[in-house]
């Protein structure tokens, strides 16, 4: 079954994370003009983005900064070690590189057993 979560309209993901920015707020006994003013933003663009009005990416980023709350954005676009196209390329190089690195010892190791065997008889 499908989760309604999942389907939230736009509007609906404003006001969310604009309830959730102006609870963390009161929760800091913080009014909107003292954290407009720590985040570098105007009032009216907190109220907007508290209000679930629209707002900027610009806007929330720098009031998640000021409430401390950036780890809320990492969590949005967490980090990518290693593509997966990128692991599989790199795979492919290191294999090249030991097949080659292989016949390179064994063409060595040839040459030196041809030139160290003893004739028979010879050292006895």
């Amino acid at each position: 079954m499908v989760d309604v979560q999942e389907h939230r309209r736009i509007g609906d993901w404003e006001a969310a994370v604009g309830a959730q920015v102006r609870e963390l707020r009161l929760r800091r006994d913080q009014r909107q003009r003292d954290l407009a003013r720590d985040a570098n933003v105007s009032v009216a663009a907190l109220q907007r983005l508290e209000g679930g009005k629209g707002s900027t990416l610009a806007t929330l980023v720098a009031v998640l900064r000021a409430l401390d709350r950036e780890t809320w954005l990492q969590q949005l676009a967490p980090p990518v070690p290693v593509s997966p196209m990128e692991a599989l390329r790199e795979r492919r190089r290191v294999e090249e590189r030991t097949r080659k690195r292989v016949s390179a010892r064994r063409v060595a190791s040839a040459t030196t057993a041809t030139a160290t065997v003893p004739e028979p008889g010879v050292g006895r």
